[in-house]
């Protein structure tokens, strides 16, 4: 009976292969290396299209025109706001003249021993141009004596008082003395003018004096109303006896900014490796590569 015994001999390996992505098992004739690569990537910046300017922008950029100005603000974060406050104003109608017609007093005339003006509680002086007056109406009308009988229009005369200068309306009073012992009715129109008329009031009265000292005295002020006010629109605040009231308004405008838009766009390197690959300083994944090289086997038979 013989013995058989086994003898195994192997070859020097080859060369290794190309990496690759499919797994090779390791054996006695295969040599197997793994190595892990990644992808590698750079990014790029690319512009887009001019937008309303927030974020990743570039400073290539212009700005609008701005818009109309409006009580509303425009609530939005991407727009440029600007605001200003505007102020409306009531304003009390400015007067200079007085004016004192359609007179009727008894015996033809509206006498007239006084007539003061008072701007602002405080007696001034005035000058005045008439038609069908006294001729020395205005040695008597302003000389503080009310116990006289001198001073006189003619029915359907006319006074225009000037105060020099123009004040508001309401601050002006007319304080007028009439002696009249007739039993006719006395009356007369007052109006307020800067250049033009701008109010009238008429007024009668019935009664009969004797004595001077009687003389009755009536006071002519004006209460403001819609019709002597004027509206007055200014960016400036203003404070001064022509100002009745006024509201505060706040202004909003606006103007929008667009610039050109950047992103990163991802930009992979062809292939996966194992190291950094110049501009490509990035990687997102990574995979195992194997590599095998082989050799020759041969197993003898020996009896």
């Amino acid at each position: 009976m013989s013995t058989v015994k086994a003898e195994v001999y192997y070859s020097e390996y080859g060369d290794f292969s190309e990496y690759q992505e499919e797994v090779v098992a390791s054996d006695d004739v295969t040599d197997v290396e793994t190595i892990t690569m990644y992808r590698w990537y750079k990014l790029n910046k690319v512009i887009g299209e001019y937008e309303l300017y927030t974020d990743n922008f570039t400073d290539d950029c212009y700005e609008t025109a701005y818009s109309e100005w409006s009580t509303t603000p425009y609530d939005n974060p991407l727009v440029i706001n600007d605001l200003k406050k505007q102020y409306t104003y009531q304003m009390i109608q400015p007067v200079r003249y007085i004016h004192l017609y359609n007179v009727h007093g008894s015996y033809g005339a509206l006498r007239i021993p006084e007539l003061e003006i008072y701007i602002d509680g405080k007696k001034t002086d005035y000058t005045y141009s008439c038609t069908g007056c006294l001729r020395e109406f205005d040695k008597y009308i302003k000389n503080g004596i009310y116990t006289e009988n001198n001073s006189f229009i003619e029915n359907n005369g006319h006074l225009i008082i000037d105060l020099g200068n123009e004040y508001p309306i309401n601050k002006i009073q007319m304080v007028m003395y009439i002696y009249d012992m007739g039993n006719d009715t006395k009356s007369y129109s007052v109006g307020y003018a800067s250049d033009d008329m701008i109010l009238t009031n008429n007024y009668a009265y019935n009664f009969s004096v004797v004595k001077f000292e009687d003389a009755k005295r009536y006071e002519h002020n004006v209460e403001i109303n819609n019709s002597l006010l004027n509206e007055y629109v200014s960016e400036k605040l203003i404070n001064n006896e022509y100002v009745y009231s006024y509201i505060e308004t706040t202004l909003y405008r606006y103007k929008e900014k667009y610039c050109r838009s950047y992103d990163y766009v991802r930009e992979y390197y062809p292939k996966y490796s194992a190291y950094g690959i110049d501009d490509y300083s990035n990687n997102d994944s990574e995979k195992t590569f194997y590599r095998y090289r082989k050799r020759n086997k041969l197993e003898l038979n020996i009896h």
